[in-house]
């Protein structure tokens, strides 16, 4: 339908889903501008990730992010099914590689600092409870490698 008074097109604009992620890619801007040393500007690092919506402003020049969308609604039971499956093989991997390295304190890992242990870090010190297990099991599933030597019971789970 084309309204033609450009103020009608405008009105249109301004309630329309384009316009709400305009407004989420902006508005953090000018909450900081507006309140210097608040909460917005604190956490600016995670509200400068809202301008990523941007992108989906792109579906109206670039056709082939419509076909995406068309896929995902197509098989979407298929993905969910996925999704249940990944997501169960993590929560079973995590624990299986808790119980086997919780209680290792050999240590042959190689110089990285992470999650505040820089140095003479043990699988004892990275296995410390099951979330911490799930991050370096998430690694692990995605397909990355281990900066680490694992017990003989970890490398066969």
């Amino acid at each position: 339908a084309d309204i033609g008074s450009p103020f009608l097109r405008r009105l249109r604009y301004v309630f329309s889903f384009y316009s709400i992620i305009d407004l989420f890619a902006i508005l953090p801007y000018y909450l900081a501008l507006a309140l210097p040393g608040g909460w917005v500007d604190a956490h600016d690092e995670y509200f400068r990730m809202l301008r990523l919506l941007r992108l989906l402003k792109l579906d109206k020049y670039v056709p082939s992010i419509s076909l995406i969308d068309d896929v995902f609604r197509l098989k979407r039971q298929a993905l969910t099914v996925t999704c249940f499956a990944a997501g169960s093989l993590w929560v079973i991997f995590s624990g299986l590689l808790y119980v086997t390295e919780y209680q290792d304190d050999f240590n042959e890992i190689d110089e990285v600092p992470v999650y505040g242990c820089d140095e003479d870090c043990t699988m004892m010190d990275r296995f410390s409870n099951y979330f911490a297990s799930a991050v370096y099991t998430c690694v692990h599933l995605t397909g990355d490698y281990p900066i680490v030597t694992y017990s003989f019971w970890a490398r066969i789970t």
